[in-house]
């Protein structure tokens, strides 16, 4: 099954925010692979890895990926 490909572009303030948020590691399990997913995609700074890249090194299955992706486009669209 083939996944759509999005762009993610982070800001500075979001990806300052999840790295303190990995750095720190008091928030759920759950919340902690959101970040190091979004983090991982974000292509604002260099290439962003290939979802079979982050599958393997993350250990996430593409539906998961592809929904918080969609997610996080959808409330950019909202904030702007």
């Amino acid at each position: 099954m083939e996944y759509t490909k999005r762009r993610v572009e982070l800001s500075e303030g979001e990806r300052k925010q999840l790295q303190g948020m990995l750095k720190k590691g008091v928030h759920s399990a759950r919340m902690l692979q959101r970040a190091q997913i979004l983090l991982k995609v974000d292509s604002s700074v260099g290439a962003a890895r290939s979802y079979k890249a982050l599958l393997d090194e993350l250990g996430v299955h593409p539906p998961q990926v592809s929904r918080l992706i969609g997610r996080y486009l959808e409330g950019d669209q909202k904030r702007r």
